[in-house]
This record gives structure tokens, sequence and C-alpha cells, in this order.
């Protein structure tokens, strides 16, 4: 459980990664709203990692969507500019609702139960995979993985009784007898 537990840990970190660039093509903002639209998008895109589940256009839709959420003044009070548009400089000094917000963005921009899907399948059945992908959509346990990766607090999800209840319930019913073994195997 330990090595799934990372695996999730290691996909909510890799969501400020990046893949390719591209021009937004939102209508309907102002010059400033789209520089700075595409500006975040671009700093998404800026170094990317082969397994990030940030493609052009979900980034595009981080920046479109935080414009929209925040508005320019209320991205500018986070740090948020054209010349620095490093979403995780977001999370600094951030309130909580400030934080939830931008993890609202991200997640309706981004298939993270894919994204995990994705990852796991290496080390997991892709059926095995796709269950917990699911599952964890389904259960609410995404939105605090997805926050401990933005804002590198240290997260542990079996921490809390209701979600680690949760948890051991989808690896139970999602993962072989074999898959189950290999957990506390180190190969």
């Amino acid at each position: 459980m330990t090595r799934l537990t990372a695996l999730l840990a290691v996909m909510a970190l890799v969501a400020l990664a990046c893949g390719d660039s591209g021009e937004s093509e939102t209508a309907g903002f102002s010059p400033g709203e789209q520089s700075l639209s595409d500006a975040i998008r671009d700093s998404i895109l800026e170094d990317p990692e082969a397994d990030s589940p940030f493609g052009t256009d979900e980034a595009t839709c981080v920046g479109d969507e935080a414009v929209k959420a925040f508005g320019v003044d209320g991205l500018l009070e986070l740090g948020i500019t054209v010349d620095n548009a490093d979403p995780g400089d977001a999370f600094e000094g951030a309130s909580d609702e400030q934080i939830d917000k931008v993890i609202d963005v991200t997640l309706g921009c981004v298939d993270f139960a894919k994204a995990f899907v994705d990852a796991a399948a290496g080390d997991i059945s892709q059926e095995s995979a796709q269950c917990l992908g699911d599952g964890l959509e389904a259960e609410g346990l995404l939105r605090p993985l997805v926050k401990a990766g933005f804002t590198d607090e240290e997260f542990d999800i079996t921490d809390d009784p209701e979600s680690g209840a949760k948890f051991f319930e989808l690896i139970v019913g999602c993962l072989s007898a074999e898959e189950l073994a290999s957990l506390g195997s180190d190969g």
C-alpha cells in the first residue's frame, strides 16, 4: 500500500509539469486577460515531463479558467503576472479559499483519474489502474492528493480514517491477488 500511495503522491506532484506549447483560442478576453492566460499556459508547459497530465489543451484550460475564476486583479494578488506566471507561486501566502479555487480550476481542466491510470498501468494491470482511478475520483480522494502535490504538504491518505478506509477498499476491490501481493515486495 505504501508503494501505491507513493505513486499517487508522485502523480499529484507532476501536475505542475508540462507538455507542448500552443496559443490560447479563448475568445472574449481583454488583451490583458489573454496575455495573463497565455503566460500561465506557457509557464505550465515550460518544463516538459513525459508523465505529466498537462498537455497544451489542459494548460490552456487552466490559464483561461484561472483568469475567469480570479480575474486579473485576483491573480496579481496571488503574485501571478505575465512575467511570473508560475502556478506554483500562487500557493505561497494564499488563503485556503484561494488554494481551493486553484484546485477547482485544475480539476476542471485535467483528468487526474486518467493520469493516474496512465501512471499506474506499468505497475498494475490496465483494468486495476482504471478501477482505482475511477474509484479515487468517485470517492473524492483525488482532491486531497492534488492539493498535497500543489502545496508540498506532506500527505498520507491513511492519516484520515475515513479516506484511509475508502482507499483500502478501493485497493482490495480493484487489485488482483497477485497485484496485492506485489505491493509488499520491492520488485
